[in-house]
C-alpha cells in the first residue's frame, strides 16, 4: 500500500458485489473482504460472471478468519446489510474490535 492509498474493510461482504466495485474504482484503494468461508469461496464464481472482461483486481484480499482481520487497521469499515444478521454476543465483540481500531 502506498502513502496515497486507503484501506477499506468490507465486513460481511457476501460474494463481493460491493467489494469488486470498490477495488475497480481506484487501484490505490486496498480492499479487504471479510465474510464466512462459504461466501468467500463463491466470490471467484461471481467475478467470472459479472466481471469476466476485467482481470482479477490485485488490490483485493479475501479473509474468513476474524482473528487475522482484527489485527489489521483500516481507514474505513463498511457494513452493508449485515449487522442485523449477527447474534448480539458476537456483534458486541465485532463492534468492540471496530471501536478499538479507531482509537489505537
Amino acid at each position: 500500500i502506498n502513502t496515497n492509498s486507503i484501506s477499506i474493510l468490507d465486513f460481511g461482504c457476501g460474494i463481493g458485489r460491493n467489494t469488486f466495485g470498490m477495488s475497480y474504482y481506484d487501484t490505490n484503494w486496498f480492499v479487504m473482504r471479510y465474510d464466512n468461508k462459504y461466501m468467500i469461496e463463491h466470490a471467484v464464481e461471481y467475478h467470472s460472471i459479472k466481471h469476466s472482461e476485467n482481470s482479477y483486481p490485485t488490490n483485493l484480499k479475501f479473509e474468513y478468519e476474524w482473528d487475522k482481520v482484527r489485527l489489521l487497521k483500516f481507514d474505513f469499515i463498511i457494513c452493508c446489510v449485515v449487522l442485523q444478521h449477527i447474534f448480539e454476543k458476537d456483534l458486541n465483540e465485532y463492534i468492540t474490535d471496530f471501536k478499538n481500531k479507531n482509537h489505537e
